[in-house]
């Protein structure tokens, strides 16, 4: 679908970036991404990534009109620049709330012991405070590289970054689809397509790490 882009989310290497993806000038390295993304058969075409060029939409409630066409599904390609982001599309007359993740940080982590020492380097770490616990975030990972520019236009590594991709049903006749009121949500493609009945499945198809509180003490 054709998107009127307002933000540069990405930057050159070398070259400073004022916005970038986060308001911060940290921005999507613009030579790794690529012209199109393919999720589960779905294709997003990206727009033209450098520094100060527009690629992305940030979300203000926009109305996209939908191409025509027999379509049940649109997929929006999306990350948040502000840590995970509820949001509220809208198709048809119903709204769809979703969570938006952030760009960077983690997907998944195992529980992390927390320590009195700040400096981890060597082996004092001090007293262990407690267990941070666990989690897998939930969202589809569409995109990722293994680092991010700082405003400088600086490689910054391990310090990952993400674009994820969220399916949204279409009711029959469905002419557009209205964007979250959320300027922290940031937009790089949204593609239609016409899909069977999704398929649920029956147990979790990989960990879930549910808190303690949801889990049967083995020894009441």
């Amino acid at each position: 679908m054709a998107l009127h882009y307002d933000l540069a989310a990405a930057s050159n290497d070398g070259t400073r970036s004022v916005g970038g993806f986060d308001g911060l000038g940290n921005a999507l390295p613009a030579e790794m991404l690529p012209e199109q993304i393919t999720f589960n058969d779905v294709k997003f075409r990206l727009a033209a990534a450098n520094t100060g060029s527009p690629n992305a939409v940030v979300a203000r409630g926009q109305a996209i009109q939908l191409p025509e066409g027999q379509y049940n599904r649109v997929y929006v390609l999306a990350a948040s620049a502000d840590g995970d982001q509820k949001a509220t599309f809208k198709v048809g007359g119903n709204a769809l709330d979703v969570n938006v993740e952030n760009w960077g940080g983690f997907v998944g982590q195992w529980d992390d012991r927390q320590w009195t020492s700040k400096d981890t380097s060597n082996d004092d770490y001090g007293q262990m405070t407690g267990i941070k616990p666990g989690y897998i975030k939930r969202a589809d990972l569409a995109w990722y590289c293994s680092h991010h520019h700082n405003a400088a236009g600086e490689n910054v590594p391990y310090r990952y970054s993400y674009l994820f991709a969220y399916p949204i049903d279409l009711p029959a006749g469905t002419k557009s689809i209205t964007l979250p009121n959320n300027d922290k949500i940031r937009i790089l493609a949204i593609s239609v397509a016409h899909e069977n009945a999704a398929v649920n499945p029956a147990q979790p198809l990989y960990d879930v790490l549910p808190s303690t509180a949801t889990v049967a003490d083995p020894n009441p």
